[in-house]
């Protein structure tokens, strides 16, 4: 596999294009000229657990190789004193394959009733180069509730 930015052939001859990894087919695939793939092309399914605040989020198979992925919440909370709390927090997901794992809860350690807001940022970066980003609609129904997550492009 060439990777990003490809690698040079024996004797310094022509590059190979630069390739990601299709893990659903088991093989490397040449990069695809620049495109923009929509949210809900890739979007297969975004979960949220709040008693640990961690979110999962399930790329479609067989499209990009994601090498790094970024994940920004809006909340609202009450802190330790019961005070009204507000903020936002970036995750950077753990990848397996074509699922990412963000864990918020050290962030978020300390603050109680616990809301997200009605939006979030999702931003990817692939094997090939490409950055989509992604804006989210998170419906909540309160605090300690698991929320719903949608594309909103």
């Amino acid at each position: 596999m060439g990777g990003a930015g490809g690698s040079a052939g024996a004797g310094g001859g022509a590059q190979e294009p630069p390739q990601w990894r299709d893990w659903a087919q088991h093989q490397c695939r040449d990069c695809p000229g620049p495109e923009v793939l929509p949210c809900e092309r890739y979007l297969s399914s975004v979960s949220h657990e709040p008693s640990t605040q961690r979110f999962t989020v399930q790329g479609q198979p067989s499209l990009i190789e994601v090498v790094h992925a970024e994940l920004m919440i809006y909340w609202e909370a009450r802190d330790s004193g019961g005070a009204p709390a507000s903020g936002e927090s970036v995750g950077v997901a753990t990848i397996h394959q074509d699922t990412l794992q963000f864990d918020f809860s050290s962030e978020l350690s300390g603050y109680t009733d616990i809301v997200l807001s009605s939006m979030a940022n999702l931003v990817l970066a692939d094997a090939c180069g490409f950055m989509p980003e992604y804006s989210l609609e998170v419906v909540a129904t309160g605090p300690g509730e698991p929320v719903q997550i949608l594309c909103r492009d």
